[in-house]
């Protein structure tokens, strides 16, 4: 489903509201269509109006669609441990110290089950200005990279993504078809 999304939505927003849990065909107990997660295909909704199985179906929805807000940012820093891609800034060292601050206990790795989303948004405004979380696109938009999705984005800090940016510009760009069919 997530590949056919992909595939199907070509701009650089989505918006969640338009995706819709999967109908089966199947009638369930009361007698209604039996529905799946949206995103995971796999888990029957047992009420209303829901589309996700669960808060992590929902989470990486989120992240698929908007990897720059605060889930897309958990799910990078996950991916990466907790490290700038390029320079390895450790952002994991802040985090910890947020999360012990706002008085909470920070033991061990990562839980990705577990999203204080309120930490990130402090991770994100306390950092210095040279080490702001910035997402990137690996590989350019306009060098034919895909806009949605964690499989082409990064976290990496501010300086690094001003570099990138400055390299990534000085090469080609990817050709665009401008003929018009008519009929």
């Amino acid at each position: 489903m997530v590949g056919e999304l992909t595939k199907s939505i070509k701009s650089r927003h989505i918006n969640l509201d338009c995706i819709s849990p999967i109908l089966t065909g199947d009638l369930n107990i009361k007698g209604k269509p039996q529905r799946l997660c949206a995103w995971c295909c796999e888990e029957e909704i047992l009420s209303g109006s829901r589309k996700y199985c669960g808060n992590l179906c929902a989470e990486s929805a989120r992240a698929w669609a908007y990897p720059q807000k605060e889930e897309g940012i958990k799910f990078l820093l996950i991916r990466q441990d907790w490290k700038c891609n390029i320079c390895q800034y450790n952002y994991r060292v802040l985090y910890e110290q947020i999360m012990k601050k706002e008085g909470k206990t920070f033991n061990g790795p990562v839980d990705p089950k577990v999203y204080y989303w309120y930490y990130y948004i402090r991770l994100k405004n306390k950092l210095l200005k040279e080490f702001k979380i910035e997402v990137d696109h690996i590989v350019p938009i306009y060098k034919g990279g895909d806009s949605l999705g964690l499989e082409n984005h990064q976290l990496i800090c501010y300086t690094c993504h001003k570099e990138k940016t400055k390299k990534d510009l000085s090469g080609k760009r990817k050709k665009l078809d401008k003929t018009i069919k008519i009929g």
